[in-house]
């Protein structure tokens, strides 16, 4: 019977030795029965004629660092990865396999890490170090499937919540396409119109000792206050958006932007259903996986967007290390006005000891929630826009057709 030397992490500490098996994929069945993580499996005769021959040295990738990756490919990457290691595919091999096979970064960044693993880093330790893009939610997950073998369902796992937050930028991205292709073209054509036809519109008109209808000198201020004040106003509303953004960033004024960012209408309740639907989803997920509740907690806290909602966590942990339970704890809080189903489920969970179950089915819930207040704000802006538009083509068509009027009025 074939002889295979391995190496394996279980629990977290690197084990080698031998095995012997039937054929290779016999041996990662044994291996993955001991909860391991297969790191290197190779037939011992094909391994030791592998060391007489003279292999050509590889010069590893040097990785830095791309802040402009894409997460569709971090999620594909991890996805593949977790579909390799659950067949039994060795992780440095399922790695190089990736390095073919993902974006230049992304595949820069797996050999690095198969070459730490090999070093005899762990995987958590190998991300940490070359995948520095990796979020912290990710890298919690990867250190808890290797120390309970659960590697393959932790990226599963982690794909998961990354196509979920794709999922929801892309349905925000959707609904507003349509909106800011016709607000550029409008501002588009009331350049081309201010530029050049209105002004040889007033010099026809003044040549024929015309008086200017009072809508067309309407149209002519405007004009000349956009050609005049135009600029200003522009750099007015910038530096007003970077004010806002400044205090959004700040950790003191930060709470009060995001809970006003919240309140205004229509969008506010786009923006928590999509907050619920992200912790929800998230805090189910690392409860699923075995984490420990405060770590859950913080996590999840790590990676809401809206500090208002990192607020309310951040008042859970204090809570909950005071010795009060989850269901009180969030109860006590402004999640429990802000999403009133995840509460109630929690305590459901809490009770019943189905929390991640009820977790999932609230984020479901709120992500059909979202669906729902991103098509009604993209329905409302459309015909918001109409008027808009049709409006001032109808201000602009009247105040032509009044001047031409009034120069034919006065050549008779």
């Amino acid at each position: 019977m074939p002889v295979f030397n391995y190496k394996i992490i279980v629990n977290g500490k690197s084990e080698s030795g031998e095995i012997s098996a039937v054929n290779m994929s016999a041996a990662g069945s044994q291996l993955r029965g001991k909860g391991g993580i297969i790191i290197e499996l190779e037939e011992k005769a094909l391994q030791s004629q592998r060391k007489t021959t003279t292999k050509k040295s590889v010069k590893s990738k040097q990785f830095y660092f791309n802040p402009f990756i894409r997460s569709i490919h971090i999620e594909q990457a991890f996805e593949q990865l977790a579909v390799m290691l659950e067949e039994g595919v060795p992780i440095v091999s399922a790695l190089s396999i990736l390095t073919r096979t993902s974006t230049k970064s992304i595949g820069s960044a797996m050999h690095e890490i198969a070459r730490s693993i090999e070093k005899g880093s762990t995987v958590s330790e190998a991300i940490v170090t070359e995948a520095p893009f990796v979020g912290p939610v990710t890298r919690a997950l990867v250190k808890v499937g290797e120390s309970n073998g659960s590697l393959p369902e932790m990226l599963a796992f982690s794909a998961e919540l990354m196509a979920r937050k794709r999922e929801v930028k892309s349905l925000i991205i959707e609904a507003l396409i349509y909106p800011t292709f016709v607000m550029v073209a409008t501002v588009c054509v009331g350049i081309f119109m201010s530029n050049y036809v209105l002004p040889k519109l007033v010099t026809f008109i003044s040549t024929r000792s015309a008086e200017l209808p009072a809508i067309t000198r309407l149209l002519v201020d405007v004009n000349e206050f956009a050609l005049n004040y135009g600029v200003h106003t522009i750099i007015s509303v910038v530096l007003t958006a970077i004010l806002f953004a400044l205090l959004h960033s700040s950790t003191t004024y930060g709470v009060y932007t995001s809970r006003y960012l919240l309140n205004i209408p229509f969008i506010g309740k786009a923006l928590t259903a999509y907050s619920n639907s992200l912790w929800c989803h998230t805090l189910g997920m690392l409860v699923k996986s075995g984490i420990n509740i405060t770590n859950c907690l913080k996590l999840t806290e790590n990676t809401m967007s809206n500090k208002y909602f990192r607020e309310q966590f951040e008042k859970i942990q204090i809570m909950i290390n005071e010795g009060q339970t989850l269901g009180i704890s969030f109860m006590a809080t402004s999640l429990n006005d802000l999403s009133p189903i995840a509460c109630s489920m929690i305590v459901v969970g809490e009770n019943s000891g189905s929390l991640d179950r009820g977790l999932i089915h609230a984020a479901e819930y709120n992500q059909k929630e979202l669906t729902r207040r991103v098509r009604l704000v993209g329905r409302m802006i459309e015909p918001v826009m109409l008027l808009i538009v049709g409006g001032i083509v109808a201000f602009v068509y009247l105040a032509f057709f009044m001047a031409i009027q009034s120069a034919t009025l006065s050549v008779h």
